[in-house]
């Protein structure tokens, strides 16, 4: 009996200790973020019994890993939530801001330690004084300094802040109150003051200033000025001419220096002047100063006062060397006008990155040459056409700012190879297979079993140069045959060549201009048979090529045959078919070609297109992009399925009225069969319109049959919208009827936009020569580009406009003078 109360009890124990067991559990991940010497409040779960001597403690262990620091805190309480005192923290060096920590709790009594999260403290801001810009004596930290009658005077200070949310706030000994935002105190005192911070301050309270916090401005009367420095870069003459501008007099004219500060603005030497009170002088740099930036300013010992800084700069003066040509032959030896980079090397340490005008002694001018840096080079493009012999003459430099033949090696000379000198090369593009003619100029005498040969360079390709034997005119010309169009395929290819000959043996250069090679059109591929539901138009056919210039493809229905032209564009292509299915027919492409011939595909390159169901259906095949009004124009159009007998066909334009807010539709013809005669009338303002062919029947009810194309534009007369005429690299916007001046040689481009012309061509009549272009798009108006490139002063007259609707006179002018330099 007594071993059974014995285990009872023990079992009795065991229940109520785990129904006891004390935990402490924090709520939070993350505490709220709280100021130092606030109250932190921790919502807690504290499970089981706690003895009446327990005590919670906070344990805080830092989260920054380059401060190593652990806080206890006691909690002011036993009941959630638990309460803690937090202590007087203020900013640190390293920790500018909000102080992360882990934070814990544990028990007394028992010990139990609960699950941590995360707490940001709230610092208290910390000021010290920095030394002022302006410093008389450097020996105190917070001097008594000078500062100029009417200037500010900028107090630096460093700030450890506290808080990521307030500005920090300040408080003088007279309680007046600044705000710390750029940490910088601007004081602007009208008399001599002293000055002492008393307070700094956050969102969290009163912060820590740390001393001396006392300094003095004197003010004085006297104020000089440093006005002017030049130059401003110094290298080669050491003279800077310094003029400065003073007021409350001068006692003695030998009291004033000027003095040198390093980059840092620490003072580096003291230079005495005289005779200062006319207000400009001489000042010169002695060897003692390296290159680099410096800080000048003028100082008067009696009054003591300085003036403001003024930035200069020492830098080394350029050295520039010849260094190589980017066509190095034996002896420097070029052909005829090919292509040679002069390169420049600059040997001067300075990166002060200045540029350089560099002139050879023949007259070649290298401008805006940069040194970059020690070793950088620049080069010059040339196409020497005789002998030259290349020295550096001068060199203009920014950072010395004059023209001076500074530290300069190397010279070279170049010889032009010129056998032949190929001229007279009247076209600038050709097909494959077509002649090229020409003419040479030279000075050799030829055997008579001498024969030329072309050496034809195909530009930009791995093809290797090919010789093409070349055939003597009796008019002196000379002439060869290009290779067929699969030497030049799949791209566009310019080419150029070379003029050789057998007896005695000798070569021209490489012909200095780049001729263009255009192939026929090649069709690659075609649509594919389909088939359809009903008549329709259909969108599936497209055809891809390749040739780049305008041109037409030629396809056949087997009843009609249809063209389709194309624009000038890129190698690789496509083109649409617009085919109206209307019954199951196939199409063939019959040809295509451009201006270098016609190609017809072999074998047939033919699709079909499969009708399943005929229905009524009337479809616009052609009309008029654009119509004047009270002109008569032609509507085609087809039909599938049965119409009644003497069905008529109506067309209406469509348009969109302002005035009315709606779609509005006018009649313009009617007929039995295409095409149907339109007439526009006056009633339909000029802009785009809609056609719209329609059955009498569906005039009149809902089961509508109709046709609707968009796009037709009514126009009238012609206007120029907008006219620019771009000078070599320079835009000029000038209206006509004014004058522009320009530089022999260059080319002035004349840019005319219409202002009304989608779909048709705008022309303009400039002298005797009409300029045409067409603006193929509903969204763009036409626009002509014009190239004059006038020898001498020339008056250009632009005569006439015209376009659809006919022509009208302008006779405005344009007067280019021709300018032999540059001013």
């Amino acid at each position: 009996m007594k071993l059974k109360f014995i285990l009872l009890f023990l079992i009795f124990m065991a229940v109520n200790a785990v129904l006891n067991a004390q935990s402490i559990t924090i709520a939070e991940t993350a505490l709220p973020t709280t100021c130092s010497r606030d109250t932190l409040k921790i919502p807690v779960v504290l499970s089981g019994s706690w003895d009446k001597t327990n005590i919670f403690v906070l344990k805080l262990k830092s989260n920054f890993a380059q401060v190593d620091t652990t806080i206890y805190v006691t909690s002011l309480n036993s009941t959630s939530p638990l309460l803690f005192k937090l202590p007087e923290f203020f900013a640190t060096e390293k920790i500018q801001y909000n102080f992360s920590f882990l934070a814990t709790i544990e028990s007394t009594n028992p010990k139990v330690i609960s699950n941590s999260s995360y707490f940001n403290m709230k610092m208290l801001s910390v000021i010290e004084m920095g030394t002022p810009v302006e410093i008389i004596n450097s020996n105190v930290k917070i001097p008594s300094y000078y500062v100029m009658k009417n200037s500010v005077a900028n107090i630096p200070v460093k700030i450890f802040r506290g808080t990521m949310d307030t500005f920090e706030k300040g408080m003088w000994s007279d309680s007046t109150f600044v705000l710390f935002q750029d940490n910088i105190i601007n004081l602007l005192p009208k008399k001599t003051t002293k000055y002492k911070l008393e307070s700094i301050s956050n969102s969290c309270g009163l912060g820590k200033v740390i001393p001396p916090s006392e300094f003095t401005l004197k003010v004085n009367n006297f104020n000089i000025k440093v006005v002017d420095v030049y130059p401003k870069k110094i290298c080669d003459i050491k003279n800077i001419q310094i003029e400065i501008d003073y007021d409350g007099g001068i006692i003695d004219p030998d009291k004033f220096y000027v003095e040198m500060y390093d980059e840092n603005k620490k003072a580096f030497k003291s230079h005495k002047l005289k005779n200062v009170d006319l207000k400009r002088f001489t000042f010169n740099i002695d060897t003692v100063y390296t290159f680099g930036k410096y800080y000048l300013r003028v100082r008067c010992d009696s009054p003591d006062v300085a003036s403001n800084f003024t930035e200069i700069n020492i830098v080394e003066p350029p050295r520039i060397e010849l260094d190589y040509f980017s066509y190095e032959m034996e002896k420097y030896t070029i052909d005829y006008k090919a292509l040679l980079n002069i390169y420049l090397k600059n040997i001067t340490s300075n990166s002060d990155n200045p540029t350089h005008s560099v002139k050879f002694t023949n007259g070649l001018e290298l401008v805006n040459f940069s040194n970059d840096f020690y070793g950088s080079t620049s080069g010059i493009e040339i196409k020497p056409t005789e002998n030259q012999y290349y020295k550096i003459e001068s060199v203009i430099t920014q950072a010395c700012g004059f023209t001076k033949n500074f530290t300069v090696t190397g010279e070279k000379e170049i010889k032009v190879k010129n056998d032949f000198i190929i001229k007279d090369v009247l076209n600038k593009k050709y097909c494959g297979s077509e002649k090229v003619k020409f003419r040479i100029q030279t000075d050799k005498v030829f055997n008579f079993d001498n024969f030329f040969t072309v050496e034809l360079k195909i530009i930009g390709s791995n093809i290797k140069n090919i010789d093409i034997p070349v055939k003597q005119n009796e008019d002196g010309t000379l002439e060869f045959i290009l290779p067929n169009d699969s030497v030049f395929r799949p791209t566009i290819k310019f080419f150029s060549f070379y003029i050789k000959s057998s007896n005695p043996e000798a070569r021209s250069a490489l012909y200095d201009e780049q001729l263009k090679v255009t192939t026929r059109p090649i069709v690659r591929s075609i649509p594919q048979n389909s088939i359809i539901e009903t008549p329709s138009f259909y969108t599936n056919t497209v055809v891809e090529f390749e040739g780049s210039t305008k041109g037409k493809l030629s396809f056949s229905d087997g009843d009609t045959t249809f063209s389709v032209s194309f624009d000038e564009s890129g190698e690789f292509r496509t083109i649409f078919l617009p085919i109206f299915a209307l019954k199951t027919k196939t199409y063939t492409i019959q040809s295509i070609e451009n201006s270098c011939g016609v190609l017809v595909p072999t074998p047939k390159l033919e699709f079909t297109i499969e009708v399943k169901k005929i229905t009524n259906t009337i479809q616009v095949t052609d009309f008029p992009r654009q119509v004047c009004t009270k002109k008569i124009y032609g509507v085609s159009f087809v039909t599938t399925g049965s119409f009644e007998q003497n069905e008529v066909i109506i067309a209406k334009l469509t348009y969109y009225s302002i005035k009315d807010n709606k779609d509005i539709a006018v009649e313009v013809g009617k007929g039995f069969k295409s095409p149907i005669p339109i007439q526009i009338p006056d009633s339909i303002p000029r802009g785009r319109t809609s056609l719209v062919l329609l059955t009498s029947a569906a005039n009149s009810q809902n089961n509508s049959i109709e046709s609707k194309v968009s796009n037709i534009f009514i126009i009238n007369g012609q206007e120029i919208e907008r006219n620019n005429y771009f000078i070599s690299s320079n835009l000029h916007e000038l209206p006509i009827n004014k004058s522009v001046d320009i530089l022999k040689g260059d080319e002035l481009k004349s840019v005319f936009i219409s202002s009304n012309s989608p779909y048709q061509t705008f022309g303009l009549k400039v002298n005797d020569t009409w300029y045409e272009n067409l603006s193929e798009t509903a969204s763009t108006n036409s626009k002509i580009e014009i190239f004059f490139k006038p020898k001498t002063d020339t008056l250009y007259i632009l005569k006439e406009l015209k376009n659809a609707c006919g022509i009208q006179e302008i006779n405005d002018t344009l007067r280019v003078f021709v300018k032999k330099n540059r001013i």
